[in-house]
């Protein structure tokens, strides 16, 4: 009987032991599962994205230097932007004889600043300048600008008859005002 009591008490002093001792080891060891799953799963994702970054990388080494300058024009990645579109507009108003004057830029209205406008990659910037030229060569310069690699799109345009022109000369010169608005990828 002490024998059969002697091996209970080693049995359950053994059960125990492995509790106390082997317990915390194996949730040691699953938990050490999990980190491995999680870290295989971050290494298929980079293998992925590494992946899909060189196909993007492939395609734009396949694009032209000619088809990359007109990219940048079309969304240039910088806010000189407004410069750059006011020597375009100058180039393009000098070309069909109109001459251009009184260049402001104009903030644009945000009705409402949310989130969304914050991460927004893509700037908007207004840009105002006068025009003074015939109704023709206003009208062939608009059509230009439509037709431009520039991403711009015209807010308004007002004009007025500039009547001391007017009487002096018997051209029609007018006063264009137009507001148009220019884009930017942000660099964030």
């Amino acid at each position: 009987m002490m024998k059969s009591i002697i091996s209970i008490i080693i049995l359950v002093a053994s059960i125990i032991g492995i509790v106390i001792y082997a317990a915390p080891r194996y949730q040691h060891a699953r938990e050490l599962q999990t980190n491995v799953a999680e870290l295989e799963d971050a290494f298929n994702k980079a293998t992925q994205l590494r992946a899909i970054r060189e196909e993007l990388e492939n395609r734009y080494n396949a694009f032209s230097d000619g088809d990359l300058d007109i990219l940048s024009k079309m969304l240039p990645s910088y806010v000189d932007n407004v410069r750059l579109a006011t020597i375009d507009i100058n180039d393009l108003a000098t070309q069909y004889g109109l001459i251009l004057k009184d260049v402001n830029t104009v903030e644009p209205e945000i009705v409402t600043k949310n989130t969304e406008d914050a991460n927004n990659p893509i700037g908007k910037m207004n840009i105002e300048f006068t025009l003074t030229g015939s109704y023709d060569n206003f009208v062939s310069f608009l059509n230009h600008l439509e037709r431009s690699a520039r991403i711009i799109d015209v807010q308004s345009v007002s004009f007025d008859v500039n009547q001391y022109e007017l009487k002096k000369t018997s051209v029609d010169r007018y006063d264009y005002k137009v507001i148009i608005s220019t884009y930017w990828l942000r660099n964030e």
